[in-house]
């Protein structure tokens, strides 16, 4: 299997626990694997927009807690393959609409929305990169996992 990402993104020190809005992913990646639930090893080849290619070892389920502006939404994530040498999280812009919400991108940032136009996810431009405003929900549950497999 094949599937392609962009630059800014790609192979690196991690970034932790941040989750990009990336409209050039195939598919959601989670750099992260004990973040992942119902754990399904895998064994495939991800191309990445720089021409280098790097490993797929697992896929399953992911759970974050987001910040609208408004509330924390809990976002359920299905099929997020676990890519560990990738910089950040990545949420695809095709697999989002797959499931018929929109994602509204401008100058500053960026938005997911239903069919009735509410917001389930913010996301803020960084340079180049859109990351979803997490809630510290999200963050805290992160460093506790990593404290506790260190």
């Amino acid at each position: 299997m094949l599937l392609s990402t962009t630059e800014d993104v790609l192979l690196g020190e991690k970034i932790n626990p941040i989750w990009c809005i990336d409209s050039g992913c195939t598919g959601h990646m989670c750099n992260e694997k004990q973040m992942i639930k119902d754990f399904t090893h895998l064994n495939s080849e991800l191309n990445l927009a720089n021409s280098e290619r790097t490993q797929i070892t697992g896929t399953g389920k992911v759970s974050i807690s987001v910040d609208t502006g408004s509330e924390e939404r809990q976002i359920n994530l299905q099929k997020v393959f676990y890519v560990s040498d990738l910089r950040t999280n990545l949420l695809s812009v095709a697999k989002v609409t797959d499931r018929g919400f929109e994602v509204h991108f401008k100058k500053n940032g960026a938005t997911v929305r239903d069919e009735n136009g509410k917001i389930h996810l913010r996301a803020d431009r960084v340079g180049n990169l859109y990351h979803v405003r997490m809630s510290q929900n999200t963050a805290s549950k992160v460093e506790n996992m990593k404290k506790s497999i260190d």
